[in-house]
């Protein structure tokens, strides 16, 4: 396989992002084409095309003059036992706190890119959360796509509007799925904010095609969106290092030799921009979940330090920068001109 090109980056498991300039033949990189357990997606990936805003109806309720929008509920991930429940948490932890890391949970939803897209967002610009969910009143009418089509079993007067940085805003209930008493997908530890699971629920209308089921990488339906393709979405095109075949890709340029000085570089620069890295398939230690997405944080001196998305009491990992390239085989990092 040949491996110049110009365009837009390949991802580490899925498909490019269709860019025009890009290359039909560098669709895939080598080395992470297996399906890891929580998600990268695997080669050969299709991309959705159902991308869009969920069907509804926009009205106004004659009794009380607040708009009415009528919405179908992303279907659950089959062969969960969720039941759907409405809630009221604030976007965020206080009116003062900007989004963190540490407010992200990936919970049962076999998929780590969007948590980990997420929390890297959340560390790098927290203040750009706010201006990509917004709730607002209004009569919401909901059903599951099960459901009768005249009947709306679902009401709530909360409505939630995602703007990914492309296509239409979503719009989504306040209902959330949950599952042994706790929200089943994406959520925040004790419930303190909620921006994760609207932005994820709304990613499920987005790209899901109405869909969790979509999102989630055991899936029997279309191949749910790369880890490139996550990032495209909610940060920006990226430059991506390939750890197992060094080679650079930065955004709509050739491909490089990758250097320990350059990728010293590029992890120092995820305190600036949004960064990911992906785990090997194999030959990891212990304690880390393989093919799997973890934020990464920052790096000091010789050491790297990442997020598992997951979340939990050993959620924030350290490697040496050594056994970083050991355990890592790719680093996904938003190209400087898209922030």
């Amino acid at each position: 396989m040949a491996l110049m090109t110009r365009g837009r980056v390949p991802g580490p498991v899925g498909t490019d992002s269709g860019s025009p300039r890009g290359n039909p033949r560098l669709r895939y990189l080598p080395g992470l084409s297996r399906p890891g357990p929580l998600g990268l997606g695997t080669a050969g990936a299709l991309l959705l095309a159902d991308a869009g805003t969920p069907s509804s109806d926009v009205a106004t309720d004659a009794a009380t003059g607040t708009p009415a929008v009528e919405l179908i509920e992303p279907d659950p991930v089959f062969g969960q036992p969720t039941a759907l429940q409405n809630v009221d948490l604030p976007l965020f932890a206080s009116q003062q706190a900007l989004p963190s890391p540490e407010d992200v949970v990936q919970g049962a939803l076999n998929n780590c890119p969007v948590a980990a897209v997420l929390a890297a967002l959340a560390h790098v610009a927290p203040e750009s959360v706010p201006g990509m969910v917004s709730r607002s009143t209004a009569d919401v009418r909901s059903r599951r796509r099960s459901d009768p089509p005249d009947s709306f079993p679902y009401r709530t007067n909360r409505l939630y509007t995602v703007q990914f940085r492309s296509g239409s805003p979503a719009q989504v209930s306040s209902f959330l799925y949950y599952t042994g008493g706790d929200v089943a997908y994406a959520h925040s530890p004790n419930h303190s904010a909620s921006w994760i699971s609207y932005i994820e629920k709304a990613y499920a209308v987005f790209r899901g095609g109405g869909s969790y089921n979509r999102l989630n990488t055991t899936t029997q339906l279309e191949q749910p969106p790369s880890l490139n393709q996550v990032m495209e979405d909610m940060a920006g095109p990226v430059d991506f290092a390939d750890l197992q075949d060094n080679l650079l890709y930065r955004h709509a340029s050739d491909s490089a030799a990758l250097t320990d000085a350059i990728l010293r570089d590029m992890l120092s620069q995820a305190v600036h921009r949004v960064t990911v890295a992906a785990s090997r398939s194999s030959g990891i230690p212990d304690g880390v979940v393989p093919s799997h997405a973890y934020t990464v944080l920052r790096r000091a001196a010789n050491t790297v330090s990442l997020r598992n998305p997951q979340g939990g009491p050993d959620a924030a990992v350290t490697f040496s920068f050594n056994d970083f390239k050991t355990v890592f085989g790719a680093v996904l990092q938003v190209a400087p001109e898209s922030q």
